[in-house]
C-alpha cells in the first residue's frame, strides 16, 4: 500500500505509481468504493492511496449567507483531506471560534453584511498565524482592490468557481493571488 499522498491532491486522477489514469473520479472525490472501503486505489496497477491523519486539515468557513455557508461546509467536510470543519456566520463569531479552534485554512466571504473581511483579517492572522486564508467573493477584483492580499489573505476565489475547485484551492496549494 502506498501511503502519504492524497489522490484528491493530485487532482488529475493519474496514479503516481504507474502514471495510469486508473482512479475513478467518484472514488477520487468521495474517497470510498466497495472494494477499498474508504481508501482510493488505481484500477490499473492496484496501488492504494490514503490521506494520513497528519495530512488532514482543519477548516473554518465564514459566510453570512446560510445556504452558501452550509454548501461550502458540506463540500469541504466530504473531502478526505479534511479532518474537521467549523463554521461561523459572521466575522465576530469567527473570532470566537478561533479562540478555541486551530484551523489550517480559513475560507471567508469578503462581504459579511455591513462589514468586509478586511476588518477581520488582522484578528484571523493573530489567532491563527499559520492558517491559509482564502477569500471567497463575488467580486475578486474588488476584494483585491480593498487590499485583502496585503492584509493577510493568501488567495481570492470568485464565488462562481466550482465547489470542487474551491475545495482544491482551500485544501491544496494554489499560489497567492486571485484564483479563477
Amino acid at each position: 500500500m502506498t501511503t502519504g499522498k492524497c489522490v484528491g491532491c493530485l487532482g488529475s486522477g493519474t496514479c503516481w505509481v504507474c502514471l495510469g489514469s486508473g482512479f475513478a473520479d467518484t472514488e477520487r472525490r468521495r474517497g470510498s468504493c466497495s472494494r477499498c472501503h474508504g481508501t482510493r486505489h488505481c484500477h490499473v496497477c492496484n496501488a492504494t492511496a490514503v490521506t494520513t491523519k497528519a495530512e488532514q486539515r482543519r477548516v473554518l468557513v465564514v459566510d453570512d449567507e446560510p445556504d452558501t455557508l452550509h454548501l461550502v461546509e458540506l463540500w469541504i467536510a466530504d473531502d478526505p483531506r479534511c479532518e474537521a470543519v467549523d463554521v461561523a456566520d459572521s466575522g465576530d463569531r469567527a473570532l470566537l471560534v478561533l479562540a478555541e479552534a486551530d484551523p489550517d485554512t480559513i475560507v471567508c466571504d469578503h462581504n459579511l453584511g455591513s462589514h468586509t473581511s478586511n476588518e477581520y483579517l488582522p484578528g484571523f492572522k493573530s489567532a491563527a498565524p499559520d492558517a491559509r486564508i482564502v477569500i471567497h467573493t463575488s467580486d475578486p477584483l474588488g476584494a483585491k482592490a480593498d487590499g485583502v492580499l496585503d492584509r493577510g489573505a493568501d488567495v481570492v476565489v470568485e464565488k462562481g468557481t466550482s465547489l470542487e475547485d474551491l475545495v482544491d484551492i482551500a485544501l491544496g496549494s494554489a499560489a497567492p493571488g486571485i484564483a479563477r
